[in-house]
Protein backbone atom coordinates (compact mmCIF):
# COMPACT_ATOMS: atom_id res chain seq x y z
CA UNK A 1 0.00 0.00 0.00
CA UNK A 2 1.36 3.75 -0.62
CA UNK A 3 0.55 6.27 1.06
CA UNK A 4 0.82 9.98 -0.39
CA UNK A 5 2.00 12.00 3.06
CA UNK A 6 2.40 15.83 3.95
CA UNK A 7 5.15 15.73 6.97
CA UNK A 8 6.33 19.13 8.59
CA UNK A 9 10.07 19.60 9.18
CA UNK A 10 12.35 22.15 10.77
CA UNK A 11 14.07 24.52 8.38
CA UNK A 12 16.62 26.38 9.40
CA UNK A 13 16.66 28.00 13.57
CA UNK A 14 13.36 28.66 13.52
CA UNK A 15 11.24 27.91 10.20
CA UNK A 16 9.70 25.32 8.88
CA UNK A 17 8.80 23.70 5.78
CA UNK A 18 6.39 20.93 4.26
CA UNK A 19 7.59 17.71 2.13
CA UNK A 20 5.97 15.47 0.15
CA UNK A 21 6.46 11.77 1.18
CA UNK A 22 5.36 8.17 0.03
CA UNK A 23 5.08 5.34 2.68
CA UNK A 24 5.65 2.25 1.51
CA UNK A 25 3.82 -0.40 3.28
CA UNK A 26 4.53 -4.06 2.69
CA UNK A 27 3.34 -7.01 5.43
CA UNK A 28 6.49 -6.70 7.72
CA UNK A 29 8.08 -3.69 6.74
CA UNK A 30 7.93 0.06 5.23
CA UNK A 31 9.80 2.30 3.01
CA UNK A 32 9.55 6.03 2.67
CA UNK A 33 10.19 7.72 -0.57
CA UNK A 34 10.94 11.38 -1.05
CA UNK A 35 11.87 13.62 -4.33
CA UNK A 36 15.27 13.82 -5.19
CA UNK A 37 17.35 17.01 -4.86
CA UNK A 38 16.71 18.20 -8.55
CA UNK A 39 13.19 17.11 -8.16
CA UNK A 40 13.39 14.32 -10.86
CA UNK A 41 12.22 11.08 -9.32
CA UNK A 42 11.44 9.40 -5.87
CA UNK A 43 14.43 7.62 -4.01
CA UNK A 44 14.23 5.82 -0.66
CA UNK A 45 15.14 7.92 2.38
CA UNK A 46 14.55 5.26 5.14
CA UNK A 47 13.14 1.88 5.56
CA UNK A 48 12.81 -0.24 8.45
CA UNK A 49 10.56 -3.85 9.54
CA UNK A 50 7.64 -4.87 11.93
CA UNK A 51 6.87 -7.50 13.60
CA UNK A 52 3.35 -8.14 11.53
CA UNK A 53 2.66 -10.35 8.76
CA UNK A 54 0.11 -7.90 7.62
CA UNK A 55 -0.60 -4.46 6.35
CA UNK A 56 -1.75 -2.55 9.49
CA UNK A 57 -3.90 -0.08 8.07
CA UNK A 58 -7.75 0.41 8.91
CA UNK A 59 -10.01 1.92 6.86
CA UNK A 60 -13.77 3.30 7.21
CA UNK A 61 -15.97 4.04 4.66
CA UNK A 62 -18.98 6.26 4.32
CA UNK A 63 -20.98 5.48 0.65
CA UNK A 64 -18.35 3.23 -0.69
CA UNK A 65 -18.02 3.24 -4.32
CA UNK A 66 -14.83 1.22 -4.69
CA UNK A 67 -11.65 0.08 -2.90
CA UNK A 68 -10.46 3.68 -0.46
CA UNK A 69 -13.46 5.34 -1.93
CA UNK A 70 -15.57 6.71 -1.07
CA UNK A 71 -18.48 9.69 -1.31
CA UNK A 72 -19.11 12.52 0.87
CA UNK A 73 -22.07 10.97 3.55
CA UNK A 74 -23.70 14.06 3.44
CA UNK A 75 -22.92 15.73 0.37
CA UNK A 76 -26.56 16.63 -0.32
CA UNK A 77 -26.73 18.36 2.62
CA UNK A 78 -23.51 20.47 2.16
CA UNK A 79 -24.69 21.46 -1.06
CA UNK A 80 -28.37 23.04 0.57
CA UNK A 81 -26.50 24.83 3.13
CA UNK A 82 -24.31 26.72 0.46
CA UNK A 83 -27.55 26.92 -1.64
CA UNK A 84 -28.74 28.75 1.25
CA UNK A 85 -25.66 30.97 1.97
CA UNK A 86 -25.67 32.12 -1.35
CA UNK A 87 -29.50 33.16 -1.28
CA UNK A 88 -29.53 34.69 2.12
CA UNK A 89 -27.35 37.79 1.04
CA UNK A 90 -29.24 38.28 -1.94
CA UNK A 91 -31.90 38.56 -0.08
CA UNK A 92 -30.87 41.10 2.76
CA UNK A 93 -28.87 43.19 -0.52
CA UNK A 94 -32.24 43.46 -1.98
CA UNK A 95 -34.22 44.56 1.12
CA UNK A 96 -31.70 47.28 2.22
CA UNK A 97 -31.55 48.50 -1.61
CA UNK A 98 -35.55 48.55 -1.66
CA UNK A 99 -35.70 50.17 1.63
CA UNK A 100 -34.27 53.63 1.08
CA UNK A 101 -36.91 55.12 -1.88
CA UNK A 102 -35.56 57.47 -3.87
CA UNK A 103 -36.90 60.50 -5.14
CA UNK A 104 -38.14 61.33 -8.52
CA UNK A 105 -39.03 64.32 -10.66
CA UNK A 106 -41.38 64.42 -13.49
CA UNK A 107 -41.85 67.73 -15.73
CA UNK A 108 -39.00 69.32 -13.77
CA UNK A 109 -36.17 71.14 -16.42
CA UNK A 110 -33.66 69.12 -16.75
CA UNK A 111 -31.15 72.17 -16.68
CA UNK A 112 -31.35 72.36 -13.50
CA UNK A 113 -28.04 71.75 -12.36
CA UNK A 114 -28.75 71.14 -8.18
CA UNK A 115 -31.96 70.55 -6.62
CA UNK A 116 -32.26 70.29 -2.92
CA UNK A 117 -35.23 68.91 -0.87
CA UNK A 118 -35.94 68.81 2.90
CA UNK A 119 -38.92 70.03 5.23
CA UNK A 120 -37.99 73.69 5.52
CA UNK A 121 -37.72 73.99 1.72
CA UNK A 122 -39.75 74.25 -1.60
CA UNK A 123 -39.03 73.30 -4.93
CA UNK A 124 -41.00 74.95 -7.61
CA UNK A 125 -42.43 73.31 -10.56
CA UNK A 126 -43.64 74.07 -14.51
CA UNK A 127 -47.46 73.46 -14.84
CA UNK A 128 -47.92 69.44 -14.47
CA UNK A 129 -44.69 68.91 -12.82
CA UNK A 130 -44.44 66.68 -9.59
CA UNK A 131 -41.97 64.93 -7.61
CA UNK A 132 -42.43 61.48 -5.29
CA UNK A 133 -40.67 58.81 -4.40
CA UNK A 134 -39.65 55.79 -6.05
CA UNK A 135 -39.69 52.11 -4.46
CA UNK A 136 -40.16 48.43 -5.51
CA UNK A 137 -43.65 47.17 -4.84
CA UNK A 138 -41.96 44.48 -3.12
CA UNK A 139 -43.79 41.64 -4.93
CA UNK A 140 -40.85 39.02 -5.40
CA UNK A 141 -39.92 39.43 -2.24
CA UNK A 142 -42.02 36.93 -1.57
CA UNK A 143 -41.01 34.07 -3.44
CA UNK A 144 -37.32 34.93 -2.44
CA UNK A 145 -38.78 34.30 1.08
CA UNK A 146 -40.81 30.88 -0.16
CA UNK A 147 -37.44 29.62 -1.67
CA UNK A 148 -35.53 30.11 1.19
CA UNK A 149 -37.90 28.68 3.42
CA UNK A 150 -38.08 25.80 1.06
CA UNK A 151 -34.31 25.25 1.13
CA UNK A 152 -34.55 25.25 4.89
CA UNK A 153 -36.66 22.82 4.83
CA UNK A 154 -35.32 20.34 2.57
CA UNK A 155 -32.38 20.86 4.94
CA UNK A 156 -33.51 19.71 8.35
CA UNK A 157 -35.56 16.34 6.26
CA UNK A 158 -31.94 15.89 5.17
CA UNK A 159 -30.08 16.31 8.27
CA UNK A 160 -32.87 14.45 10.19
CA UNK A 161 -32.75 11.15 7.60
CA UNK A 162 -29.01 11.26 8.07
CA UNK A 163 -29.48 10.36 11.77
CA UNK A 164 -33.13 8.27 11.47
CA UNK A 165 -32.84 6.35 8.15
CA UNK A 166 -35.43 7.71 6.46
CA UNK A 167 -36.65 11.24 4.49
CA UNK A 168 -39.18 12.52 6.94
CA UNK A 169 -42.42 13.92 5.12
CA UNK A 170 -45.50 14.19 7.43
CA UNK A 171 -43.66 11.72 9.85
CA UNK A 172 -42.28 13.66 12.84
CA UNK A 173 -39.01 13.24 14.95
CA UNK A 174 -41.06 12.03 17.62
CA UNK A 175 -42.71 9.53 15.52
CA UNK A 176 -39.36 8.19 14.03
CA UNK A 177 -37.66 8.24 17.66
CA UNK A 178 -40.62 5.46 19.14
CA UNK A 179 -39.81 3.66 16.45
CA UNK A 180 -35.86 2.82 16.86
CA UNK A 181 -35.33 1.07 13.89
CA UNK A 182 -32.12 2.94 12.57
CA UNK A 183 -30.22 0.16 10.30
CA UNK A 184 -30.07 2.24 7.03
CA UNK A 185 -29.46 5.62 8.65
CA UNK A 186 -26.30 7.57 7.45
CA UNK A 187 -24.65 8.52 10.99
CA UNK A 188 -25.49 5.07 12.31
CA UNK A 189 -23.40 3.21 9.41
CA UNK A 190 -20.64 6.03 9.50
CA UNK A 191 -20.68 5.54 13.47
CA UNK A 192 -20.51 1.58 12.87
CA UNK A 193 -17.58 2.27 10.23
CA UNK A 194 -15.47 4.05 13.04
CA UNK A 195 -16.00 1.71 15.71
CA UNK A 196 -14.82 -0.75 13.61
CA UNK A 197 -11.86 0.70 12.42
CA UNK A 198 -10.72 1.59 16.04
CA UNK A 199 -10.76 -1.63 16.95
CA UNK A 200 -8.47 -2.94 14.03
CA UNK A 201 -6.28 -0.56 15.54
CA UNK A 202 -6.59 -1.66 18.72
CA UNK A 203 -5.63 -5.52 17.51
CA UNK A 204 -2.75 -3.66 15.29
CA UNK A 205 -1.19 -2.27 18.21
CA UNK A 206 -1.91 -5.46 20.67
CA UNK A 207 0.20 -7.45 17.55
CA UNK A 208 2.74 -5.04 18.26
CA UNK A 209 2.86 -5.25 22.21
CA UNK A 210 2.84 -9.35 22.09
CA UNK A 211 -0.36 -9.39 23.70
CA UNK A 212 -3.81 -11.65 23.24
CA UNK A 213 -5.76 -9.00 24.36
CA UNK A 214 -7.07 -6.72 22.44
CA UNK A 215 -9.53 -4.47 23.94
CA UNK A 216 -12.94 -3.26 22.19
CA UNK A 217 -14.67 0.39 21.43
CA UNK A 218 -17.69 1.43 21.70
CA UNK A 219 -18.96 4.28 19.27
CA UNK A 220 -22.43 5.55 20.14
CA UNK A 221 -25.11 5.35 17.59
CA UNK A 222 -28.09 6.56 19.57
CA UNK A 223 -28.22 9.96 18.12
CA UNK A 224 -31.90 10.56 19.40
CA UNK A 225 -31.06 10.13 23.43
CA UNK A 226 -32.81 12.51 25.55
CA UNK A 227 -32.84 13.81 28.57
CA UNK A 228 -34.37 11.59 31.65
CA UNK A 229 -38.01 13.06 33.11
CA UNK A 230 -38.47 13.14 36.84
CA UNK A 231 -41.40 10.62 35.90
CA UNK A 232 -38.23 8.31 34.58
CA UNK A 233 -36.17 9.03 36.97
CA UNK A 234 -38.32 7.97 39.88
CA UNK A 235 -39.14 4.99 38.37
CA UNK A 236 -35.61 3.70 38.40
CA UNK A 237 -34.59 5.30 41.92
CA UNK A 238 -37.63 2.89 42.61
CA UNK A 239 -36.16 -0.26 40.81
CA UNK A 240 -32.55 0.70 42.63
CA UNK A 241 -35.08 0.29 46.16
CA UNK A 242 -36.60 -2.73 45.37
CA UNK A 243 -33.34 -4.24 44.82
CA UNK A 244 -34.15 -5.09 40.94
CA UNK A 245 -30.97 -3.35 39.16
CA UNK A 246 -27.89 -2.43 41.07
CA UNK A 247 -26.24 0.71 41.79
CA UNK A 248 -23.98 0.44 38.91
CA UNK A 249 -26.90 -0.23 36.67
CA UNK A 250 -28.99 3.22 38.26
CA UNK A 251 -25.72 5.12 37.62
CA UNK A 252 -25.37 4.10 34.36
CA UNK A 253 -28.71 4.97 33.39
CA UNK A 254 -28.32 8.84 34.84
CA UNK A 255 -25.50 9.52 32.95
CA UNK A 256 -26.58 8.06 29.59
CA UNK A 257 -29.96 9.98 30.38
CA UNK A 258 -27.90 13.04 30.49
CA UNK A 259 -28.70 13.71 34.82
CA UNK A 260 -25.07 13.54 35.53
CA UNK A 261 -22.44 15.92 34.04
CA UNK A 262 -20.15 14.61 31.25
CA UNK A 263 -17.29 13.89 33.94
CA UNK A 264 -19.23 11.78 35.87
CA UNK A 265 -17.36 8.58 36.46
CA UNK A 266 -19.27 5.41 37.67
CA UNK A 267 -16.03 3.55 38.70
CA UNK A 268 -15.17 6.26 41.01
CA UNK A 269 -18.59 6.95 42.41
CA UNK A 270 -19.12 3.11 43.05
CA UNK A 271 -15.26 3.33 45.30
CA UNK A 272 -16.10 6.44 46.92
CA UNK A 273 -19.90 5.16 48.07
CA UNK A 274 -18.39 1.17 48.92
CA UNK A 275 -15.63 3.28 51.32
CA UNK A 276 -18.05 4.96 52.75
CA UNK A 277 -20.54 2.04 53.52
CA UNK A 278 -23.45 3.23 51.28
CA UNK A 279 -23.35 0.73 49.04
CA UNK A 280 -26.18 -1.28 50.78
CA UNK A 281 -28.57 1.84 51.55
CA UNK A 282 -31.26 0.18 49.16
CA UNK A 283 -31.33 -3.02 50.66
CA UNK A 284 -31.54 -1.49 54.16
CA UNK A 285 -34.89 0.80 53.05
CA UNK A 286 -36.18 -2.62 51.68
CA UNK A 287 -36.16 -4.20 55.08
CA UNK A 288 -37.49 -1.62 56.93
CA UNK A 289 -40.57 -2.28 54.66
CA UNK A 290 -40.77 -5.47 55.19
CA UNK A 291 -40.67 -5.18 58.64
CA UNK A 292 -43.48 -2.51 58.70
CA UNK A 293 -45.77 -5.09 56.86
CA UNK A 294 -45.00 -7.35 59.44
CA UNK A 295 -46.15 -4.85 62.08
CA UNK A 296 -48.83 -4.47 60.20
Amino acid sequence: MRLAEKVVEPDGLYGEKEVEQIRLLTPGGFEIHRKSKDKSDWVMTEEGTTSLDKIPFAVAYSNRVGLLESRPPMGDLGERNLMHYQMSPDLDNMLHISAVPMLGFFGFPSSAEEVSAGPGEAICFPENGRAEYIEPSGKSFDAQYKRIEQVEGQINNLALAAVLGQKLSAETAEAKRIDRSQGDSTMQVIAQQMQDLIDNCLTFHAEYLGSNEAGSSFVNRDFLASRLDPQDIGSLLQLYTAGTISQETLLKQLQEGEVLGDEFEVEEELEATQLAGLDGVGSVEEEDVEIDDEVE
